[in-house]
């Protein structure tokens, strides 16, 4: 019986990081829509939010880099913004995304 008990944890666990997975790449495949409002405002409007965005487009583009470096949403990303490495004060090397005309 406590071998059914662990086992039914273990799925249990299992299907909730299974969720947790899927629903983050979902957020990656929407990542451009929905910062981009926040991104073309720039940073006047909301410096913390405006930050944030960039990040989560940031990390979106190096999820589909690594993963699926040919999907339609990595080609989105780099045709609106070109990403090249910097070094910053507060994060050591990181991604710096300059907005394209």
């Amino acid at each position: 019986m406590a071998h059914l008990k662990n086992l039914s944890k273990c799925l249990q666990k299992n299907t909730l990081d299974a969720i947790s997975s899927i629903s983050k790449v979902i957020e990656y495949h929407q990542a451009y829509k929905r910062h981009k409002d926040i991104i073309y405002r720039g940073v006047c409007h909301n410096l913390s939010e405006f930050i944030s965005a960039l990040d989560a487009i940031d990390e979106a583009l190096l999820f589909f880099e690594d993963n699926q470096p040919e999907c339609p949403e990595i080609n989105q990303l780099r045709k609106r913004f070109d990403f090249h490495d910097s070094w910053t004060m507060s994060n050591g090397p990181k991604r710096v995304m300059d907005q394209k005309n």
